[in-house]
């Protein structure tokens, strides 16, 4: 190739950089803001996960007290259809 045609392959070159540059930008960009709004949606999930994790036991001891009361409860039932 001479001399002509390796100016003219680096004008269509540099032509095609200059007109992708802006999109690349755009690209960039959006693919930061995307990686930031990961960053704080992670931070939260994993927060929710700890608050869940601390309220395990707790919700357990509820569960163990709500059947207790259903058992009275059901107690409660048998005695009243015997007694009446």
């Amino acid at each position: 190739m001479g001399s002509m045609e390796w100016l003219m392959l680096g004008g269509v070159a540099v032509t095609v950089v200059v007109a992708l540059a802006p999109w690349a930008g755009m690209v960039h960009a959006r693919l930061a803001v995307l990686t930031a709004q990961l960053a704080s949606i992670e931070a939260k999930v994993e927060k929710l996960l700890r608050v869940h994790e601390e309220n395990l036991p707790r919700g357990a001891v509820w569960e163990a007290r709500l059947a207790a009361v259903e058992e009275r409860l059901r107690q409660v039932d048998r005695y009243l259809a015997e007694a009446g």
